[in-house]
Protein backbone atom coordinates (compact mmCIF):
# COMPACT_ATOMS: atom_id res chain seq x y z
CA UNK A 1 0.00 0.00 0.00
CA UNK A 2 2.82 2.46 1.05
CA UNK A 3 4.48 1.67 -2.78
CA UNK A 4 1.15 2.46 -4.32
CA UNK A 5 1.33 6.09 -2.59
CA UNK A 6 5.11 6.62 -3.35
CA UNK A 7 4.26 5.61 -7.50
CA UNK A 8 1.45 7.96 -7.07
CA UNK A 9 3.28 10.76 -5.13
CA UNK A 10 5.95 10.43 -7.66
CA UNK A 11 4.15 10.24 -10.76
CA UNK A 12 3.51 13.21 -13.48
CA UNK A 13 0.14 13.66 -12.20
CA UNK A 14 0.43 12.73 -8.79
CA UNK A 15 0.45 15.11 -6.03
CA UNK A 16 0.23 15.30 -2.42
CA UNK A 17 -3.69 16.65 -3.04
CA UNK A 18 -4.67 13.58 -4.88
CA UNK A 19 -3.71 11.31 -2.25
CA UNK A 20 -5.06 13.75 0.43
CA UNK A 21 -9.02 13.67 -1.29
CA UNK A 22 -8.88 9.94 -1.48
CA UNK A 23 -7.70 10.31 2.03
CA UNK A 24 -10.92 12.59 2.69
CA UNK A 25 -13.19 9.73 0.78
CA UNK A 26 -12.41 7.39 2.57
CA UNK A 27 -12.98 8.83 6.23
CA UNK A 28 -16.19 10.52 5.10
CA UNK A 29 -16.86 6.84 3.70
CA UNK A 30 -16.12 5.48 7.38
CA UNK A 31 -18.22 7.83 8.44
CA UNK A 32 -21.26 7.44 6.30
CA UNK A 33 -21.18 4.11 6.68
CA UNK A 34 -20.83 4.68 10.60
CA UNK A 35 -23.66 6.91 11.28
CA UNK A 36 -26.03 4.21 9.20
CA UNK A 37 -25.21 1.59 10.81
CA UNK A 38 -26.11 3.72 14.61
CA UNK A 39 -29.30 4.88 12.82
CA UNK A 40 -30.28 1.23 12.21
CA UNK A 41 -29.09 0.05 15.30
CA UNK A 42 -31.38 2.50 16.53
CA UNK A 43 -34.46 1.68 14.91
CA UNK A 44 -34.27 -1.88 15.60
CA UNK A 45 -33.94 -0.59 19.04
CA UNK A 46 -37.22 1.23 18.92
CA UNK A 47 -38.47 -1.83 16.68
CA UNK A 48 -38.07 -4.72 19.94
CA UNK A 49 -39.56 -2.25 22.15
CA UNK A 50 -42.72 -2.30 20.09
CA UNK A 51 -42.91 -6.00 19.68
CA UNK A 52 -41.95 -6.05 23.19
CA UNK A 53 -45.48 -4.19 23.92
CA UNK A 54 -47.01 -6.47 21.26
CA UNK A 55 -46.04 -9.19 23.45
CA UNK A 56 -47.54 -8.09 26.49
CA UNK A 57 -51.06 -6.66 24.93
CA UNK A 58 -51.13 -10.81 23.16
CA UNK A 59 -50.81 -12.73 26.89
CA UNK A 60 -53.75 -9.94 28.05
CA UNK A 61 -55.73 -10.86 25.65
CA UNK A 62 -54.64 -14.52 26.04
CA UNK A 63 -55.17 -14.83 29.74
CA UNK A 64 -58.78 -12.46 29.44
CA UNK A 65 -59.57 -15.64 27.00
CA UNK A 66 -58.26 -18.05 29.25
CA UNK A 67 -60.68 -16.52 32.39
CA UNK A 68 -63.69 -16.44 29.91
CA UNK A 69 -63.19 -19.81 28.78
CA UNK A 70 -63.31 -21.26 31.94
CA UNK A 71 -66.05 -19.09 33.20
CA UNK A 72 -68.60 -20.40 30.27
CA UNK A 73 -67.09 -23.85 31.27
CA UNK A 74 -68.34 -23.18 35.15
CA UNK A 75 -71.47 -21.57 33.58
CA UNK A 76 -72.29 -24.82 31.23
CA UNK A 77 -71.86 -26.92 35.22
CA UNK A 78 -75.44 -27.02 36.25
CA UNK A 79 -74.52 -28.48 39.35
CA UNK A 80 -72.20 -25.48 39.11
CA UNK A 81 -75.13 -22.96 39.16
CA UNK A 82 -77.43 -24.87 41.58
CA UNK A 83 -74.99 -26.15 43.86
CA UNK A 84 -72.19 -23.01 44.28
CA UNK A 85 -68.82 -23.83 45.92
CA UNK A 86 -68.66 -20.05 46.56
CA UNK A 87 -70.35 -17.01 47.24
CA UNK A 88 -70.90 -14.36 44.03
CA UNK A 89 -71.09 -11.55 46.37
CA UNK A 90 -68.03 -9.59 47.82
CA UNK A 91 -65.93 -10.78 50.08
CA UNK A 92 -66.34 -13.36 47.96
CA UNK A 93 -66.13 -16.94 50.29
CA UNK A 94 -66.76 -20.49 50.20
CA UNK A 95 -70.56 -21.93 51.10
CA UNK A 96 -70.95 -25.05 53.04
CA UNK A 97 -70.94 -27.37 50.17
CA UNK A 98 -67.48 -25.29 48.93
CA UNK A 99 -65.96 -25.67 52.58
CA UNK A 100 -67.05 -29.62 52.01
CA UNK A 101 -65.39 -29.66 48.42
CA UNK A 102 -62.20 -27.89 50.17
CA UNK A 103 -62.00 -30.43 52.82
CA UNK A 104 -62.74 -33.54 50.26
CA UNK A 105 -59.47 -32.19 47.48
CA UNK A 106 -57.53 -31.49 50.85
CA UNK A 107 -57.22 -27.87 49.65
CA UNK A 108 -55.32 -26.24 52.41
CA UNK A 109 -53.07 -29.19 52.22
CA UNK A 110 -52.53 -28.24 48.75
CA UNK A 111 -51.65 -24.15 49.09
CA UNK A 112 -49.26 -25.26 52.48
CA UNK A 113 -47.49 -27.37 49.69
CA UNK A 114 -47.06 -24.39 47.04
CA UNK A 115 -46.72 -21.71 49.54
CA UNK A 116 -43.23 -21.03 48.83
CA UNK A 117 -43.95 -20.97 45.28
CA UNK A 118 -47.46 -19.31 45.56
CA UNK A 119 -46.21 -16.30 48.19
CA UNK A 120 -43.24 -15.24 46.55
CA UNK A 121 -45.24 -14.78 43.20
CA UNK A 122 -48.00 -12.80 45.10
CA UNK A 123 -45.78 -10.40 46.93
CA UNK A 124 -44.20 -9.39 43.56
CA UNK A 125 -47.47 -9.42 41.45
CA UNK A 126 -49.51 -7.71 44.08
CA UNK A 127 -47.12 -5.10 46.39
CA UNK A 128 -49.01 -1.76 46.72
CA UNK A 129 -52.25 -3.87 45.45
CA UNK A 130 -55.98 -2.74 47.22
CA UNK A 131 -57.82 -6.21 48.90
CA UNK A 132 -59.96 -6.47 46.30
CA UNK A 133 -57.29 -5.86 43.66
CA UNK A 134 -55.89 -9.18 45.51
CA UNK A 135 -59.28 -10.65 45.25
CA UNK A 136 -59.08 -10.55 41.84
CA UNK A 137 -55.81 -11.72 41.66
CA UNK A 138 -56.02 -14.88 42.99
CA UNK A 139 -59.57 -15.99 41.46
CA UNK A 140 -58.38 -14.60 37.77
CA UNK A 141 -54.70 -15.11 37.57
CA UNK A 142 -54.42 -19.02 39.55
CA UNK A 143 -57.30 -19.70 37.33
CA UNK A 144 -55.52 -18.80 34.17
CA UNK A 145 -52.16 -19.94 35.25
CA UNK A 146 -52.42 -22.68 37.63
CA UNK A 147 -48.92 -24.32 36.71
CA UNK A 148 -47.80 -21.14 37.58
CA UNK A 149 -48.89 -21.19 41.37
CA UNK A 150 -48.93 -25.57 41.86
CA UNK A 151 -46.55 -28.06 41.65
CA UNK A 152 -46.68 -30.70 38.81
CA UNK A 153 -48.31 -33.41 41.54
CA UNK A 154 -50.66 -30.82 42.97
CA UNK A 155 -52.40 -29.62 39.53
CA UNK A 156 -52.66 -33.05 38.76
CA UNK A 157 -54.74 -33.96 42.02
CA UNK A 158 -56.97 -31.47 41.23
CA UNK A 159 -57.51 -32.13 38.35
CA UNK A 160 -58.16 -35.57 38.91
CA UNK A 161 -60.77 -34.78 41.60
CA UNK A 162 -62.05 -32.70 38.33
CA UNK A 163 -62.30 -35.11 36.19
CA UNK A 164 -63.60 -37.51 38.45
CA UNK A 165 -66.53 -35.27 39.67
CA UNK A 166 -66.99 -34.60 36.00
CA UNK A 167 -66.80 -30.79 36.58
CA UNK A 168 -64.74 -27.96 35.14
CA UNK A 169 -61.20 -27.71 36.59
CA UNK A 170 -61.31 -24.22 36.84
CA UNK A 171 -64.08 -24.36 39.11
CA UNK A 172 -62.13 -25.77 42.22
CA UNK A 173 -58.75 -24.09 41.27
CA UNK A 174 -60.78 -20.44 41.71
CA UNK A 175 -62.32 -22.02 44.91
CA UNK A 176 -58.11 -22.82 46.22
CA UNK A 177 -58.03 -19.10 44.97
CA UNK A 178 -60.60 -17.67 47.40
CA UNK A 179 -58.45 -19.83 50.01
CA UNK A 180 -54.84 -18.55 48.99
CA UNK A 181 -56.60 -14.84 48.61
CA UNK A 182 -57.41 -15.53 52.71
CA UNK A 183 -54.20 -16.72 53.32
CA UNK A 184 -52.25 -14.26 51.62
CA UNK A 185 -54.68 -11.33 53.32
CA UNK A 186 -54.06 -13.18 56.49
CA UNK A 187 -50.66 -13.08 55.89
CA UNK A 188 -50.60 -9.17 55.82
CA UNK A 189 -52.78 -8.78 58.34
CA UNK A 190 -55.26 -7.21 56.04
CA UNK A 191 -59.11 -8.21 57.39
CA UNK A 192 -61.78 -9.38 55.12
CA UNK A 193 -63.91 -6.99 55.24
CA UNK A 194 -61.23 -4.26 53.58
CA UNK A 195 -62.13 -5.70 50.10
CA UNK A 196 -65.24 -4.00 49.75
CA UNK A 197 -64.11 -0.81 50.95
Amino acid sequence: MFGLIRDILTSDGGSLAVVLGVLILIFYAIHYITKHVTSIKSDHSSLSQDVSKIDNSIDEIRKDMAYLKGSLDILKDSEALTHPLYKSHSPISLTELGKKVAEELDAENIIANNWDIIQPILNKDLSGKTPYDIQQYCMEEISVNPDRFFKSEDLNRIKKYAFDHGRPVELYIRMIGILIRNAYLESKGIDLSEIDK
